[in-house]
């Protein structure tokens, strides 16, 4: 009779600690953080898609790189230097 009555005190602690948990913790609904998870900065929330510099390749959010019309296409920069380098080696090629 021992073990069924340390099996009830533990099923009862188990429930007082979840319902515990559950009005110390925000819920779905209510505000807050889930753990171990950080907010999206504001304007952040969407993924933006990147874009690869044709110079040096890197990659970057295409609201941060600087656009060009190249041979009717638009293409987007990293960076001033890599625009004005790209557009340079074109103009000598032609």
């Amino acid at each position: 009779m021992s073990f069924l009555r340390l099996l009830i005190i533990v099923a009862l602690f188990y429930l007082i600690f979840k319902v515990l948990r559950g009005w110390t913790t925000p819920g779905p609904g209510r505000t807050g953080l889930e753990a171990g998870r950080r907010p999206a900065p504001p304007g952040k929330a969407r993924t933006e898609e990147l874009v690869k510099d044709p110079l040096c390749g890197v990659y970057f959010p295409r609201s941060e790189g600087l656009a060009s019309m190249v041979d009717g296409r638009v293409l987007y920069f990293c960076s001033v230097e890599c625009r004005d380098k790209f557009l340079q080696a074109r103009n000598v090629k032609n």
